[in-house]
């Protein structure tokens, strides 16, 4: 045992009221050395020295309250200048273009991210969307921009063809011949317990099949990025595909590529899933790779 706290970018040590490794975050407005809070310099402190009125759960930034807020329901937390928006938790400063409609530029030049999420062309894709994907699928951590972008598009089309971007969608049953519910798929991105099973009730909520998902959609969401990581591994582009099923399609006498076996019936769902993929990976990659709307630590 380290006796470390981990807290999800740094780990802390409370024996002596410190992080073990320094601030990611060089000098900001609101950030680590703020030449106008000169205990900011301590890029080891934890909450700039306030842990009885302050909060740092991810090792990022310090807020005065016990947790992060939804993105949906406005801020609850506020950072060192008070009252930022809520993606503050997570990056420096919001993205300048910020909600300014019109041109793919904000103030200052700086990308209009809003306006970059309806560019790709994915019906209902909105930039609050794409942060969630970014943010929860822990795609932040990852060493490459590129690696994270595609896992990040893939999740998109995923969340699209699952829910069309819902956060509360009808938990989906699934039925048999007899007309008896085997399975149900749960949340944003209709996750089957069955399949894809996970400890973590936040995941699934407490309703069943044809009830309202009230489970947590980010734990939803960064779950189902989780299976898309693998499924990315094992299938590469046809991830997106094979989220929802065996693509089919091959029908020699012997195993097709990307182990489908021959006289694999075809998947409608899985055709249409791989389609759309097709249709706006370039567009969602090259929006994901954006590395001002999209920060890694």
């Amino acid at each position: 045992m380290t006796g470390l706290d981990y807290a999800d970018q740094r780990y802390y040590a409370s024996s002596y009221g410190r992080f073990n490794t320094a601030d990611p975050y060089m000098a900001s407005a609101n950030g680590a050395n703020n030449p106008d809070d000169p205990a900011s310099w301590n890029r080891y402190a934890y909450t700039g020295g306030d842990p009885v009125n302050r909060n740092d759960s991810r090792g990022l930034f310090w807020t005065i309250c016990s947790g992060i807020s939804d993105p949906e329901s406005g801020p609850s937390c506020e950072d060192g200048a008070g009252g930022m928006d809520w993606w503050d938790l997570y990056y420096d400063a919001p993205p300048a273009g910020g909600s300014s409609g019109g041109s793919s530029s904000g103030s200052g030049g700086a990308p209009n991210c809003d306006q970059l999420a309806l560019n790709t062309g994915l019906a209902g894709l909105t930039y609050q969307s794409a942060l969630r994907i970014w943010v929860y699928g822990n795609l932040d951590g990852y060493q490459t921009d590129s690696s994270a972008a595609v896992i990040a598009a893939l999740a998109a089309v995923t969340w699209q063809g699952e829910s069309s971007f819902s956060l509360a969608p009808i938990n989906n049953p699934n039925k048999n011949a007899a007309g008896v519910t085997t399975s149900v798929d749960y949340g944003p991105f209709q996750i089957n317990q069955g399949f894809h099973p996970n400890g973590f009730s936040g995941v699934w909520g407490t309703t069943g099949g044809g009830q309202t998902f009230n489970g947590s959609a980010n734990a939803n969401i960064g779950f189902g990025v989780t299976i898309l990581e693998g499924l990315y591994g094992q299938y590469g582009n046809n991830a997106a595909g094979r989220y929802v099923g065996s693509l089919g399609n091959w029908k020699t006498t012997t195993d097709g590529p990307n182990g489908h076996l021959a006289g694999t019936p075809i998947n409608p769902s899985a055709q249409k899933r791989e389609g759309t993929w097709n249709q706006y990976s370039g567009a969602l990659e090259a929006f994901f790779s954006n590395t001002y709307c999209f920060t890694h630590i």
